[in-house]
């Protein structure tokens, strides 16, 4: 799995004011209108080690909610 930037808390105050200037940018750079949160990690990690993930193999699954595509294919 490749995730893509994650809402997690930082650490430290420099961290957290850096990173809440990029917030802005990066949630407008994906289709789904925010970044990933760690819960969308853990479902597909779960989908993945379960049942309904046992066909999928040799695959990367790209977490980034489209954002690749979107800068790739300009608007």
């Amino acid at each position: 799995m490749s995730p893509c930037w994650n809402d997690v808390a930082c650490h430290d105050h420099k961290s957290v004011v850096r990173f809440s200037r990029l917030s802005d940018i990066v949630h407008n750079q994906s289709p789904t209108g925010r970044v990933g949160r760690p819960e969308d990690v853990v479902e597909t990690s779960l989908f993945r080690s379960g049942d309904e993930g046992f066909f999928v193999t040799g695959v990367n699954l790209v977490l980034d909610g489209g954002t690749i595509r979107k800068m790739i294919h300009v608007e």
